[in-house]
């Protein structure tokens, strides 16, 4: 068993792409930038190769990777039903609140591509997937 996290921490950012079309190609267009985690025809959720320190960060770095896609690749991640960027905390035993500021800058960067964010907040004990 994990012990307690003494303090809320910030673990990382997951990007959840869904499609009605095929997605191998476009998880092979942001790599090496970005690896994935769990990979099917019409759904795959990625990380970043690096390891950002904060959200501000690992968003700022998955925009760049969309941003710099090819076109091939950018038609599939425009023609995707989902592309969610899910920020993954975990709870501690303290502080009492803990802020994981995204700065407008990145929201706006995040609408220019069309993702939408999302937070997983992982309990005390839990284990992060």
């Amino acid at each position: 068993m994990r012990p307690t996290p003494s303090a809320t921490t910030f673990l990382n950012v997951d990007l959840e792409i869904r499609s009605a079309h095929r997605l191998e190609g476009l998880v092979r267009a942001l790599a090496p930038g970005a690896f994935a985690l769990h990979e099917a025809p019409h759904f795959a959720c990625l990380e970043l190769s690096s390891w950002p320190t904060c959200v501000e960060a690992a968003l700022t770095e998955f925009v760049g990777l969309i941003q710099a896609l090819p076109e091939p690749a950018r038609a599939a991640w425009d023609g995707c039903t989902q592309r969610r960027f899910d920020i993954g905390i975990q709870a501690g035993m303290g502080p009492s609140s803990s802020v994981f500021p995204v700065p407008e800058v990145v929201i706006r960067q995040l609408a220019t591509v069309g993702a939408e964010l999302a937070f997983t907040v992982y309990a005390p004990g839990a284990t992060a997937r």
